[in-house]
């Protein structure tokens, strides 16, 4: 009986023992098993396309290859890449913008928001930052138009611009690409713009001109206020027409020159504080 029982008990080690190697042997089957995707064989820029030269065939094992995976190098044609890709990258669809459109499109297509344009702005080297400006830099847009109205304004809503209104319109505008020409200086900057802002840069550049303001990239996301500037506002911002003090503010004249006489040099004027030469 006892000869049975250590039989049976054996028996039964020995089953365990195989059923611990089958598992460890398809464990390591599981491991091993691999799969064809494309990977990234060299460095690709943003917002270029993925072509054949960029990526090869690989095998991954199972355990590395993302659901979203790039298997077949047909699908790679027209599509642009949304970020930088690095070599050994596993190609996914989530690094690419969809087939079809221009560099630019994809550069849109690839921003969070669907309410970005792209928008071309004939610039030169007085108006474009001296040909300074390049691709992904942040700009300002400052328009200066006539602003002359044919009424006053009405009662409450303050007074009417009058001459030409200078004003910065929108900030921190991304520049998307800039055209230069055969010296080298800029022709035109795109620019990447809202609807709304582009109806603005429209009628400010068909009324009047504009110039590009170089932000710093590390600038913050709160625009800087402005109030704009109109004749009226330049004068009385640099006291320019202001013969009498208004009741009850004590207005710092500056000295009049004195006359020049026998023995004495002419007396210069001080420069106005705020204008050219001044404090």
């Amino acid at each position: 009986m006892r000869g049975n029982l250590g039989r049976l008990a054996l028996v039964g080690a020995f089953a365990c023992a195989l059923l611990a190697a089958w598992f460890n042997i398809r464990f390591l089957q599981m491991q091993q098993e691999r799969f064809e995707v494309l990977t990234v064989v060299r460095e690709v820029p943003p917002y270029t396309p993925v072509g054949p030269e960029a990526v090869q065939v690989a095998l991954v094992p199972r355990e590395a290859v993302p659901a979203d995976a790039v298997t077949d190098p047909a699908t790679l044609r027209g599509r642009y890449t949304r970020a930088l890709l690095i070599p050994g990258t596993v190609l996914r669809e989530a690094h690419l913008v969809r087939a079809g459109g221009s560099s630019l499109a994809a550069r849109l297509a690839a921003e969070p928001s669907p309410e970005v344009r792209a928008m071309a702005l004939q610039v030169d080297e007085a108006t474009g930052v001296a040909g300074t400006l390049q691709e992904g830099d942040p700009v300002d847009v400052l328009v200066a138009i006539n602003a002359d109205v044919a009424e006053a304004a009405e009662p409450g809503q303050g007074r009417a611009p009058r001459g030409t209104l200078a004003r910065v319109i929108a900030q921190r505008v991304p520049v998307l690409h800039v055209q230069r020409d055969d010296m080298g200086g800029p022709s035109a900057v795109v620019l990447q713009v809202t609807p709304r802002t582009a109806e603005e840069i429209a009628f400010a550049q068909a009324n009047g001109m504009i110039w590009l303001l170089t932000s710093p990239y590390d600038g913050s996301d709160e625009p800087v206020a402005t109030t704009g500037v109109d004749r009226d506002v330049f004068f009385e911002r640099y006291g320019i027409g202001q013969d009498e003090a208004a009741p009850g503010e004590q207005v710092e004249a500056a000295a009049a020159p004195e006359p020049a006489g026998p023995g004495r040099e002419p007396a210069v004027a001080a420069p106005v504080a705020g204008l050219l030469g001044g404090g």
